[in-house]
């Protein structure tokens, strides 16, 4: 099975604190258009107060995807999950992201990583496959 490698934008990256609340599993969530945008805004938003620093008109998705990254919920914090190479196959894109952890002490805080990511617009599957560092 061939596969391209696909840009990517980073749009943001950060945590969320409510502790598993806003309802995501450790997963990949594609986004084609802004009622879907708005809903995961919304759902992110259950908690604690995220905005995200994106501007787009009602045509922005005819070109881009946005791809929402999370990790699991975890029990300090200083973990990210970090995007590194999305490769494009005929089933779907193949997303490689790298899960750090914190070294030394870290507050004890329930947190789970994000990344928010922009590529040009694609439909289909979707498959996580974390990297060693």
């Amino acid at each position: 099975m061939e596969s391209t490698e696909t840009t990517f934008l980073v749009i943001d990256s950060g945590v969320l604190y409510g502790s598993g609340e806003e309802g995501f599993e450790s997963g990949a969530y594609l986004i084609n258009s802004i009622e879907e945008l708005e809903k995961i805004l919304l759902k992110m938003n259950a908690v604690n107060s995220y905005t995200i620093d994106l501007e787009y008109q009602s045509t922005y998705f005819h070109d881009h995807t946005i791809i929402f990254l999370f990790d699991e919920v975890r029990g300090s914090s200083g973990h990210t999950f970090e995007l590194k190479k999305i490769d494009k196959n005929e089933k779907g894109l193949i997303l490689k992201v790298k899960r750090s952890q914190p070294e030394g002490m870290a507050a004890s805080v329930m947190t789970q990583p994000f990344q928010v990511i922009e590529i040009p617009k694609q439909n289909g599957s979707l498959e996580l496959e974390v990297i060693s560092p």
